[in-house]
């Protein structure tokens, strides 16, 4: 028999955006009746020496933020932070980072 552990990172999933100068957001669409756990988020930018803040929405409404330097990630634990609200969208915005440089945002999720 599978422990919860593995119940649960079997059943993960990822969203991820990638933009140019522009607000990179990884979106996790509602779900009637459910609900979405949080478990990570990675963010990147093409220029290491690029800073900008990085924000976890459970709707519109901020979790979870840290300014990225260059790269970095926001780590909710092994079970994850659940939005109690069932059949919202949960998302990771990554803002722009200037000018020709590129962001990448991945949020790790599963949803029960």
């Amino acid at each position: 028999m599978p422990s919860p552990f593995e119940d649960r990172i079997q059943d993960s999933n990822t969203a991820q955006d990638s933009q140019t100068n522009a607000l990179a957001t990884a979106t996790v669409a509602l779900i009637a009746g459910r609900s979405h756990v949080f478990l990570k988020v990675e963010a990147s930018y093409s220029a290491s020496t690029t800073s900008a803040l990085l924000q976890i929405k459970f709707g519109t409404t901020v979790k979870f933020e840290k300014y990225i330097h260059g790269a970095g990630a926001i780590d909710a634990g092994v079970l994850g932070m659940i939005n109690p609200v069932q059949g919202e969208a949960i998302s990771a915005e990554l803002a722009a980072g200037g000018a020709g440089v590129v962001g990448k945002v991945c949020l790790s999720y599963y949803t029960r």
